[in-house]
């Protein structure tokens, strides 16, 4: 994927999505990101053992 900074790039609320408009869609875009990033890798995993 490339770099979440390119989502500002798009007018997003100009745009729209099944559901209405897509100003959300960069914000879910960025949560997905994180929760695919090295640092996030394994975080599900250890909230179950708690």
């Amino acid at each position: 994927m490339r770099a979440p900074e390119e989502l500002n790039e798009v007018d997003w609320a100009a745009l729209e999505h099944a559901y209405g408009p897509a100003g959300d869609v960069p914000e879910m875009i960025r949560v997905r990101y994180a929760e695919e990033s090295p640092e996030t890798e394994g975080i599900e995993k250890l909230s179950w053992k708690c």
